[in-house]
C-alpha cells in the first residue's frame, strides 16, 4: 500500500503529463486516506472533465460538497 506522500508525488507526475486517467485515479486514492485534501478533489474533478466523465464528476461533488464549501 502506498503512502500520502508516494500517492502525492505520483499525482503531481501523472498531473504533469496530462495522464489524466493516472490522475483521477490516483487522486482517488488521496482522499481514501485523506478525505479533507482539497487538492486531490480538485485534480480529480479536472481529470474526469478532461475524460468527458461529466456524471461521474457531478456524483464527486455530491460526495464532497461540504469540503468544497469550506475552500476559500
Amino acid at each position: 500500500m502506498s503512502s500520502l506522500t508516494d500517492l502525492l508525488t505520483q499525482l503531481q507526475v501523472h498531473s504533469n503529463s496530462d495522464a489524466h486517467k493516472e490522475v483521477y485515479d490516483c487522486s482517488l486514492k488521496i482522499l481514501k486516506k485523506d478525505s479533507s485534501n482539497i487538492a486531490a478533489l480538485k485534480k480529480s474533478l479536472i481529470a474526469l472533465i478532461n475524460l468527458d466523465k461529466y456524471t461521474t464528476a457531478y456524483s464527486l461533488l455530491q460526495k464532497y460538497t461540504s469540503l468544497l464549501s469550506s475552500d476559500d
